[in-house]
């Protein structure tokens, strides 16, 4: 059986509550999401507020996230931003 990444384990304990591990999960995974965000808007102030948006519904769904190690953590969280910036351009 494989070991959860330590980026699993942060998501697990977010799932729980724990605020800590949700900052360290952030500061991990901030710099690819504001990359992904902003070469996709092109721009810097939109891209901030959308990973904003896609960290609070990270926040919210990080109980539904697979746990097991089946899904890495970094993919989960640009199929969040994917969701994001869609709800945006639509509404």
């Amino acid at each position: 059986m494989r070991q959860p990444s330590a980026d699993h384990v942060l998501l697990e304990h977010t799932a729980l509550g724990d605020r800590e591990a949700w900052e360290d999960f952030q500061e991990r995974h901030a710099l690819l999401l504001f990359a992904y965000l902003s070469a996709t808007v092109g721009d810097t102030v939109e891209a901030e507020q959308l990973m904003d948006e896609t960290f609070l519904r990270a926040w919210c769904e990080a109980s539904r996230f697979d746990a097991a190690g089946h899904v890495d953590p970094a993919s989960w969280l640009l199929g969040l931003a994917r969701s994001v910036l869609a709800a945006r351009r639509v509404a």
